[in-house]
């Protein structure tokens, strides 16, 4: 099989913009689960090009990228990649849907409050919230966060991040030699 990662630009842990970053993720994505716009491009329907996709945010201190990783057959690989990049494409181009976007921002909430559900995931994650300067009650002003991020607020963020990406390609020798 062939594999392909894209990096793209992205923001850092601290951003006020990471709300908003989990929610444009969720879109194209599905946040933690296999659907958004790559799955249902590239997987839904008739479509079958390729054995997993996916793309996920990486927040450091310093900064962060927007990375989507796809693994498929090689003589897929370009078509592949022409689709990734129509779907991210349509943040930049395209009016988002209304319902769609709801739906993506409450899968955020909901992927949130289901990591918290015992105490020791709330106790973990308050401090390590603390820790890294968001404050042990992040936790509760990102929901608040989440449900204040708009359309708008996508677009700006698509606007900045997805001008502009590495690729990196990992393809099999196609001429069968082994070592």
């Amino acid at each position: 099989s062939a594999g392909l990662m894209m990096a793209f630009n992205g923001i850092g842990l601290l951003s006020p913009d990471r709300p908003a970053f989990d929610v444009l993720d969720a879109l194209v994505s599905g946040i933690t689960y296999p659907s958004g716009w790559l799955q249902q491009a590239l997987r839904g329907g008739d479509n079958d090009l390729v054995y997993a996709v996916h793309a996920f945010p990486r927040y450091a201190l310093d900064g962060g990228n927007f990375l989507v990783i796809a693994q498929c057959y090689p003589q897929n690989l370009d078509v592949v990649k022409d689709i990734i990049l129509t779907q991210l494409k349509r943040l930049l181009n395209e009016p988002l849907d209304q319902a769609e976007f709801e739906r993506a921002r409450d899968s955020v909430i909901v992927n949130h409050e289901m990591n918290l559900e015992t105490n020791f995931e709330q106790a973990a994650s308050a401090a390590l919230n603390e820790l890294l300067g968001l404050g042990y009650e992040y936790d509760q002003r990102y929901i608040e966060e989440v449900r204040k991020v708009t359309i708008k607020d996508l677009k700006r963020l698509a606007q900045s991040c997805f001008q502009s990406w590495l690729l990196v390609e990992t393809v099999p020798d196609r001429q069968g030699k082994t070592s």
